[in-house]
């Protein structure tokens, strides 16, 4: 009976602290490369084939990576990562619609456009456990 708990314990222990996954935790920042001032909002997104991740950024430009819950990172590869979302109210704008007019809030993108892709961002890291931490510097939308 005792070899059957420990059996159960052992388990138990190994599913809460992710035991045999081999996710490597993963956090940075995302910063405007030509003042490093933070990217206030937005989502940044790594994916390899079958494994994506995401991470909301907050008004510091801080995310850490979700993969199967909050937190726990990726797996060892190699990533592409992109970002989206990067946009701010950019005042309102009146819309003719069948029933009358309307008010619709327009957005301003913040980045350039080219991070909303993983195929043309540029940006690319190797997930290797030596390191957890990726800081990304990206342009700013020409306005």
């Amino acid at each position: 009976m005792k070899h059957y708990s420990i059996t159960i314990s052992a388990l138990v222990l190994c599913v809460l602290l992710g035991c045999g996954k081999g996710y490597v935790p993963m956090s940075g920042t995302v910063t405007f490369a030509d003042n490093g001032e933070p990217v206030p909002v937005g989502t940044v997104i790594f994916e390899s084939g079958p494994h994506h991740a995401r991470g909301h950024l907050d008004e510091q430009g801080r995310y850490s990576l979700d993969f199967d819950s909050p937190g726990s990172g990726l797996p060892k590869g190699t990533y592409n990562v992109y970002v989206t979302g990067a946009s701010v109210p950019d005042g309102s704008v009146q819309i003719a619609g069948s029933t009358g007019m309307s008010e619709r809030t327009r957005f301003r993108n913040l980045l350039d456009p080219k991070y909303n892709s993983a195929t043309t961002s540029g940006l690319t890291v190797v997930v290797d456990g030596s390191s957890r931490t990726f800081d990304f510097r990206v342009d700013r939308a020409r306005n």
